[in-house]
């Protein structure tokens, strides 16, 4: 009888707190976690889609054209961190700019100091690297939308800065990249 009661009890509550996150949805009360999760993804797989579409219509001058404008966008993303943020125009400084775009995007990561000139980041969790997976768009999103984009964000901020992949994203696991200056 007890038992019954409590999984009754349990179902009730699955229910009471199912027909609450719909009613919240109908209200338009979406959680902020939610919405920044729903749009993060989609906006990768956008970007993914795009640059795979591109590449295997166009071939070479289409991947290099979709590289081209990532590099652009994080240009003027860095640049915008730079102002907004008071980076300075440094290694330091874009390795702040990339710990501030991996917070921004969920990404998690390790970094390390490789050298006097170095910083390796051994991504942990790449919500990017996860939509790209799981729509088969690897390597193609990560080569020609990631990589441009965030050697275009520490150009931005330093100039002199470049990007090297010390281990190529797989669909076991994300990329390992260093940042140089």
């Amino acid at each position: 009888m007890a038992e019954g009661l409590l999984r009754l009890g349990a179902e009730a509550c699955v229910v009471c707190v199912v027909g609450l996150k719909l009613t919240l949805i109908a209200w338009g009360l979406i959680p902020g976690g939610v919405k920044a999760r729903v749009v993060r993804d989609s906006s990768f797989a956008a970007i993914g889609e795009l640059a795979k579409e591109v590449a295997d219509r166009f071939g070479e001058e289409g991947a290099k054209a979709v590289a081209d404008v990532m590099a652009r966008i994080g240009r003027m993303q860095g640049e915008a961190m730079k102002r907004e943020l008071g980076l300075s125009e440094s290694l330091e400084g874009a390795v702040d700019a990339w710990r501030a775009f991996s917070g921004i995007y969920g990404v998690k990561a390790v970094v390390r100091r490789v050298g006097e000139r170095a910083y390796e980041f051994e991504h942990r969790k790449c919500p990017g690297w996860e939509v790209f997976r799981e729509r088969g768009l690897l390597p193609a999103g990560c080569k020609l939308a990631c990589l441009p984009l965030v050697e275009g964000i520490a150009k931005g901020v330093y100039p002199e800065a470049r990007v090297e992949v010390v281990r190529e994203p797989s669909v076991e696991e994300p990329c390992v990249k260093r940042l140089v200056g």
